[in-house]
């Protein structure tokens, strides 16, 4: 049923005027405030009370009876190892289903997506670090094993020069191609005696190259033990490890075993001495096959 609206009384609409005529029809200045269309004649009505068309509310959950008797005995949970487990990430998938049966829970479920990444993130480099931790270990074991020198060095006689047979290549004499010399002399006395040091070789340009250094004994070594220096302050170690017959050739070395040399008297050594000192490295803790002879085809005087 439609009901008329009221009209606005001819004294308020010339007291107060308004951009509509009535408020029952006419065009609103604001369309989104336009009054609504009347309803149709035969529209129902619904009473105020009464409420429109709901939702059905979601029917109830029944869940099942609990079953009749004892609950079976819980099987105690299998834990993977840590191994398998870093192997199975290493795939790069963190969920994936277990290698042993489905006994054998993920440790992963239940975590976000984001947090899998996370995992896969964090895990992953650190078990990698972790195998290279291993690596480092094992060669700083063998590294820093002790490396017996020889007993005593006599320091004035070891003085003169001494020709490069053979070495394990290194970066600061990788400029040298042959005829690589090495030349002691002692400076001062008592305490504040130092070994003078000048070490020459041959470039690819034929060229020669000069180095200068300077040297001195740990104390307590005997003179076995000296420290190098061509940039102070920076030292190095310089050990002598073995002296041949007649001390024609000397094997040199340091802890790390990263650096070896066998220097001769005379710029060529037989190849039943060569072998020799090669052997004594190797019982040292040296490889054999990292060596490198040096060419002595111009030896510098």
């Amino acid at each position: 049923m439609h009901m008329p609206r009221p009209t606005r009384p001819e004294s308020d609409a010339s007291a107060h005027p308004s951009p509509r005529r009535s408020w029952s029809g006419g065009s609103h200045p604001w369309p989104f405030m336009a009054e609504p269309a009347p309803m149709a004649d035969d529209a129902p009505v619904l009473p105020p009370d009464t409420p429109g068309d709901e939702p059905a509310p979601p029917p109830r959950r029944h869940h099942p009876a609990p079953p009749v008797g004892d609950p079976p005995e819980p099987t105690p949970p299998v834990h993977e190892p840590d191994a398998l487990y870093a192997a199975r990430l290493s795939g790069g998938f963190v969920d994936m289903p277990p290698a042993r049966g489905p006994e054998w829970p993920s440790r992963n479920r239940g975590l976000p997506t984001g947090m899998r990444g996370w995992v896969r993130g964090v895990v992953l480099p650190a078990a990698f670090i972790g195998v290279i931790g291993v690596g480092m270990a094992a060669c700083a074991n063998r590294q820093t094993a002790p490396l017996p020198t020889v007993a005593s060095v006599d320091l004035p006689g070891y003085m003169g020069a001494w020709y490069e047979i053979t070495k394990l290549p290194n970066r600061f004499q990788a400029q040298c191609v042959a005829d690589t010399q090495a030349r002691y002399a002692i400076e001062g006395s008592g305490d504040g005696a130092r070994v003078r040091v000048i070490n020459r070789c041959r470039t690819a340009d034929g060229k020669v190259e000069e180095a200068k250094g300077i040297a001195y004994a740990v104390d307590g070594s005997n003179n076995a033990k000296l420290k190098v220096s061509f940039f102070r302050p920076f030292y190095g170690d310089y050990w002598v490890l073995a002296f041949g017959p007649a001390n024609g050739w000397v094997l040199i070395g340091e802890p790390g075993r990263d650096y070896g040399w066998v220097l001769s008297r005379t710029p060529s050594l037989d190849d039943t001495q060569l072998t020799a000192a090669l052997d004594r490295a190797v019982a040292l803790g040296y490889t054999k096959a990292a060596f490198q002879q040096t060419p002595q085809t111009q030896p510098l005087q």
